[in-house]
């Protein structure tokens, strides 16, 4: 959060132009760009499920209503997994092997040397 912070600063801003200033000035800019990483964070976590053949949830239904209450499951799962690290939802029939990945670029890909 210091990071944006002072990258939304205008005295930071003013100080140094050419290092602060990737997040826009205006607000809706910035949630523009926050739908676009959810989005895009949402894809690749339904497309991973979907690869591995895990996208439909525990229910054992049938037909359409498979797919309609798959959806909101997953994506709740997966936004209380980014929000809240749960470590209860590491299992492969939750977040799987996505979930490693969120620690890593929660860490920052950071590696010991």
């Amino acid at each position: 959060m210091i990071s944006y912070d002072w990258d939304a600063s205008p005295e930071q801003r003013r100080k140094v132009p050419f290092y602060y200033g990737y997040i826009p000035d205006k607000a809706l800019s910035r949630a523009r760009w926050l739908l676009y990483y959810i989005a895009a964070d949402m894809g690749l976590f339904f497309l991973y499920k979907i690869v591995r053949r895990d996208f439909f949830y525990y229910a054992n239904l049938k037909g359409l209503i498979r797919l309609v209450l798959s959806i909101p499951e997953r994506f709740t799962i997966k936004l209380m997994a980014d929000f809240t690290m749960l470590i209860h939802l590491r299992g492969p029939t939750e977040m799987g092997g996505f979930w490693f990945l969120q620690v890593k670029m929660l860490m920052g890909g950071e590696e010991e040397k």
